[in-house]
């Protein structure tokens, strides 16, 4: 048998309510050079005779459904299992935006040399495209959507697989540590792939990945571009919200996170603020960024910025 162009990878558990208009965005495609490989954590629901129901019409569908250790360990396994060059992940109440998609997509990666190829998504029902092209310091704030990704399968033999001790930003920091390696060509296509579902996990604070890559990674940028960018507002205010946010509330555990990388002063100003107020106030919106604009202000007064 040929091997496909595309290998769709679609993780799920208890999927039973989105996965059939999942897997039916996919089969009428009109590119049909392409597998679909669903990786079941053992769903107690009807996810299971749903997609057994679509596999027995088409043979491209490959179903495996055994317990595993979250998202990114059963993205893990279907990387194993693709036959397919490219590969790409859709989450099971993800949707390809149009039938027209993977025919647009294809003619992308047959020409192209980059390993790395993406585009954008939809939120929902939201009219607003995400996010155009990247950049490495692009990246550090944002992350690009899986489901806009077409990975070459030799990025995984470069870069390895997804990190599983990060329970929901594991593909984050992959996207991050393929934009800084040399051999991972990148190319943006300006083009719609897919609409995103809004019960993802990704949206909730993967605090041992923000304490221990993306902290460490902001370092290494800001003594890069320069300790004067955290001058400006907006970036000190994302500083402010990822000490927060990863939990951090003293000096020690800074340092700790830190490493070997030097912590500017206004950043050890920022964690003995937050220690001085409940973490539970810092959840506030209001009292958090009033707090944030004090330290600011003060630290602009003392010459620390």
């Amino acid at each position: 048998m040929q091997s496909p162009l595309i290998s769709v990878i679609i993780p799920s558990f208890n999927a039973a309510k989105s996965i059939r208009q999942t897997l039916l965005s996919l089969l009428k495609q009109q590119f049909t050079a392409f597998e679909v490989i669903i990786m079941d954590g053992a769903s107690n629901d009807q996810t299971v005779p749903i997609v057994q129901e679509l596999a027995g019409r088409d043979p491209r569908v490959r179903f495996f459904s055994e317990k595993d250790k979250g998202i990114y360990d059963a993205m893990n396994k279907g990387i194993q299992a693709a036959r397919g060059e490219w590969l790409y992940f859709l989450g099971a109440d993800d949707e390809l935006l149009d039938a027209s998609v993977f025919q647009q997509i294809s003619q992308v990666l047959q020409k192209t040399g980059a390993l790395f190829v993406y585009g954008n998504v939809l939120f929902g029902a939201a009219k607003h495209w995400y996010d155009g092209p990247f950049d490495y310091e692009k990246l550090l704030h944002a992350n690009i959507s899986h489901q806009a990704i077409f990975y070459h399968r030799k990025v995984f033999s470069i870069v390895g697989g997804f990190d599983i001790q990060y329970r929901t930003h594991a593909d984050w920091a992959f996207n991050i540590n393929c934009f800084k390696h040399r051999e991972i060509a990148i190319e943006y296509a300006n083009l719609l792939v897919a609409r995103f579902g809004m019960e993802g996990a990704s949206s909730r604070h993967d605090v041992i990945f923000l304490r221990g890559f993306l902290l460490p990674e902001w370092l290494r940028h800001i003594y890069h571009a320069g300790i004067r960018t955290i001058r400006n507002v907006k970036v000190y205010d994302e500083w402010w919200r990822l000490i927060r946010n990863a939990g951090i509330r003293n000096h020690q555990q800074l340092l700790q996170f830190a490493g070997e990388l030097q912590v500017p002063a206004p950043v050890l100003s920022m964690v003995a603020w937050q220690s001085m107020v409940a973490a539970s106030w810092l959840k506030a919106g209001m009292i958090s960024k009033g707090l944030m604009l004090l330290n600011y202000l003060f630290n602009r007064f003392t010459g620390k910025l």
